[in-house]
């Protein structure tokens, strides 16, 4: 994380009651939790890892549509993360070492690989950008002397295909 969300989130925690361990869950959330559930026995480890934000894929899922990104999950901050530690000079093993892995190859197949999609996307925007120009040959007019000895060469144009 930069420093300016460390620090967002610093402040957010500050805002927070007193004893409110959690930066994302609500502290009404935090209470129903250890007032009621925890000791009705409702609410075990697995749950505490699953369940502390209530509805959050449906609440994901609307912030991705605000910020107009058509899918995707949380998870993807992760991949992100990982694979600009490694574009911002990065060595293999400090990025391994930083995402927990005990070995690159499980840091490569997981989070370096490029996406199906973006090789297509980089395939349309190339053909985007050079249009017909790949159609045609560019070089400079042949010299009066290359000419005299029969080395001229010829461009070829869209028309001439």
């Amino acid at each position: 994380m930069t420093d300016e969300v460390v620090q967002m989130l610093a402040d957010h925690q500050g805002q927070q009651p007193e004893r409110h361990p959690y930066i994302f869950v609500s502290p009404a959330r935090y209470a129903h939790i250890q007032g009621q559930l925890r000791p009705s026995g409702k609410w075990t480890y697995s749950d505490s890892r699953l369940k502390v934000v209530p509805r959050f894929n449906r609440i994901f899922r609307k912030i991705l549509g605000r910020a107009t990104i058509e899918r995707g999950t949380f998870h993807d901050l992760r991949r992100i993360a990982i694979s600009n530690w490694l574009a911002r000079g990065l060595s293999e093993f400090e990025v391994m070492k930083l995402a927990g892995h005990a070995n690159f190859s499980t840091t490569h197949r997981f989070y370096l690989r490029v996406r199906d999609d973006l090789i297509d996307r980089a395939r349309k925007a190339s053909t985007r950008a050079s249009g017909c120009d790949l159609a045609r040959i560019w070089h400079t007019p042949p010299s009066a002397s290359a000419i005299e000895k029969g080395k001229g060469s010829k461009v070829l144009s869209i028309q001439g295909l």
